[in-house]
């Protein structure tokens, strides 16, 4: 369809077990746009996969720098996964030129067919979509605020939180950050950077979830029921393996975390000590 935009996904993982591959190949298959499989495992082969350099990650930036090193077995440092974003997005721009970029982590899941999730913002203009996004004001117990320091010229008005584990890029989105982390002084965790830096450029957030201000209606999760940080009930399977504790139909659902997953014990099994 003409003045159609172009989109892809990027399926992040840190772990290349069997299951985890057919997951990616379930949304590739079914989802309307191209599909890549980004991995921190340099020795696994994929035809659709994108190789992670952590290092040029961690460095790319003057300014924003993750909290801790972006190094293995654990790359995937907690709260700048942004850094990881844009490395894959910079390594799929040389060969590619997308519009908007979607990221999902491995344990993000849709009970139905994902072209129904996805074919609903074919034209949409968004330039971020998170999920349950909420203003500083209104999220004060947030355990990241107090770390969370923008330059000092984004105003407060401007402060924004959001949920990560599924969200879209614009390239307009992405080539102002790249500019900001390598231009001005700013820290924190992703989950507030990027939507309050969306906001402080004047471009478009939209609530995937629906239930706030920057929502459009669309429900597309329903929290606590397919959102669930705790995981507490949440399946422990992928919905093309067992369908049946999906019970609610076309709904995001995140943290599904299966055996041999990286946080399946901890999670799941609630061992204490297992790897972040």
């Amino acid at each position: 369809m003409a003045g159609e935009s172009r989109q892809c996904v990027l399926f992040l993982t840190d772990s290349v077990v069997p299951r985890i591959v057919r997951h990616f190949e379930r949304l590739a298959e079914e989802s309307p746009f191209q599909a890549f499989l980004c991995l921190s495992d340099q020795t696994y082969a994929h035809s659709a996969s994108v190789r992670l350099d952590h290092r040029s990650a961690g460095s790319r930036f003057r300014f924003r720098q993750p909290s801790r090193r972006l190094d293995k077995p654990r790359p995937f440092i907690p709260g700048t996964l942004d850094l990881l974003w844009l490395e894959a997005i910079a390594a799929i721009s040389r060969k590619h030129a997308f519009d908007y970029y979607w990221v999902l982590e491995y344990d993000v899941d849709f009970s139905g067919h994902w072209s129904r999730f996805f074919d609903a913002f074919v034209d949409n203009r968004a330039d971020l979509m998170a999920a349950h996004v909420s203003r500083r004001s209104g999220s004060q117990g947030w355990m990241w605020w107090p770390t969370f320091s923008p330059a000092p010229e984004v105003a407060a008005e401007h402060h924004i939180r959001g949920l990560l584990p599924v969200t879209r890029l614009s390239s307009q989105l992405v080539a102002r950050l790249s500019e900001f982390y390598d231009e001005r002084p700013c820290s924190g965790h992703a989950e507030a950077l990027l939507p309050t830096l969306c906001s402080y450029f004047g471009m478009v957030l939209e609530d995937i979830s629906g239930k706030s201000p920057f929502g459009r209606g669309q429900k597309w999760m329903d929290k606590p029921h397919t959102f669930k940080v705790d995981c507490a009930g949440m399946p422990n399977s992928y919905f093309e393996e067992d369908p049946s504790p999906f019970d609610r139909p076309d709904k995001i659902w995140h943290p599904v975390k299966i055996e041999g997953s990286p946080n399946y014990e901890r999670k799941v099994l609630g061992i204490k000590g297992a790897a972040l």
